[in-house]
């Protein structure tokens, strides 16, 4: 209420300043920056105001034994600046003794002095030097340490007494899970500057599932042409589940060690079949091999002549029968069977997939020329 009856004051006065032409140029206004304990305010204000006219518009109310400059009465120009200092009543303490301090406008470090202590003398105080006062305020110095002190991925300077680390983490109340990391050990001395960084350190299982990929493979196939090649079994690739340790440092993924993995579906190979000269040449030399007996045949039955036919004919007719029966006892040799053939179908195939905990067992993945596919354990 009384802040409201200020400003209604302030108002009035400012009117009947006008009102008697005291108040020129009234409407233009003007920008003035108001400063009180480190915040800053900008005040719209009217040409011809005083400092206690636009504290009143910024709503800024001073305490008895506050002080302002410039000083209240005093007319602000545009782009000015008032500054407001706070009266405060603080304690400093060091060791058993505590001083009380009265101060205007004071920062922290003021206090100190004010109270007779050297800064220069190693002493730390356990608030920032450089805040303002404030009335009340219990202010205390001791001779530590600073440790440049990393957690949780947040880095402060921590002003301490303790001697060595574990004093330290006793001290802050900080305690170290059983995979946490720290870069110093419990009984290292704590030293001035010391950067110490602790790393919240936890381990998760995760079990993701993986595609394995199939193999390409080609076959010789008899009933193809020379050059032909067509895919006779497509390819599909498997899936298998795999178990991770995954390592997480402050939160974050750090690495992932494989613990274990099944097979949930092998693959199939792709099959890519192929036709060979090989056949086209053996038939055609054998071709050439008939033409040629032919040839010798005919010429042999036309090697006597017409007069001593009767002495030729019983000489060349055993020869004949001879070629005869030579002929119709070949047997043509019959085709080595292709090997581990099961019921008719020829193995394609046999991949050895080892199981990946070190114990020497798995499978094998044997395809056969049909197309199916079967697994053998060993």
């Amino acid at each position: 209420m009384k802040k409201l009856i200020h400003k209604i004051i302030l108002i009035g006065l400012a009117s009947l300043l006008c009102l008697t032409g005291l108040c020129s140029c009234s409407d233009e206004s003007i920008n003035v920056s108001v400063f009180d304990s480190g915040i800053s305010t900008k005040v719209e204000a009217a040409t011809g105001m005083t400092v206690a006219e636009v504290l009143g518009v910024a709503e800024i109310m001073l305490g008895s034994k506050d002080r302002v400059e410039p000083p209240e009465q005093s007319v602000v120009a545009a782009n000015s600046s008032v500054t407001v200092k706070r009266y405060a009543q603080v304690e400093v303490t060091y060791s058993d003794e505590t001083k009380t301090v009265e101060m205007v406008g004071g920062r922290v470090k003021d206090a100190v002095q004010e109270a007779g202590y050297n800064p220069e003398d190693g002493l730390k105080t356990n608030i920032d030097e450089s805040a303002f006062l404030k009335n009340g305020m219990k202010i205390k110095l001791f001779k530590g340490t600073v440790v440049n002190l990393t957690i949780d991925g947040k880095t402060s300077d921590v002003v301490t007494e303790a001697v060595t680390v574990k004093d330290f983490l006793d001290e802050q109340k900080i305690t170290l899970g059983d995979e946490d990391e720290i870069n110093f050990e419990p009984e290292d001395r704590i030293e001035d500057g010391m950067k110490l960084v602790i790393k919240r350190v936890s381990y998760k299982e995760e079990t993701k599932k993986e595609s394995i990929e199939f193999s390409k493979k080609e076959k010789y196939d008899e009933s193809l042409d020379d050059g032909e090649r067509k895919i006779t079994q497509k390819g599909e690739n498997g899936e298998k589940e795999v178990v991770y340790k995954v390592k997480y440092i402050d939160g974050k993924e750090t690495g992932r060690e494989k613990l274990s993995e099944k097979i949930l579906k092998a693959p199939v190979d792709e099959i890519t079949s192929y036709g060979s000269s090989d056949g086209e040449s053996s038939s055609s030399a054998d071709d050439d091999n008939d033409d040629r007996d032919e040839d010798s045949s005919n010429e042999s039955s036309y090697s006597y002549d017409d007069e001593e036919s009767d002495d030729n004919e019983a000489y060349v007719q055993p020869q004949r029968e001879e070629q005869s029966r030579q002929q119709s006892s070949y047997v043509e040799p019959e085709p080595e069977p292709e090997p581990e053939q099961q019921g008719g179908k020829t193995v394609i195939s046999k991949q050895r997939v080892d199981d990946c905990d070190g114990s020497g067992h798995g499978y094998f993945i044997i395809t056969y020329s049909d197309g199916s596919v079967e697994y053998e354990d060993y």
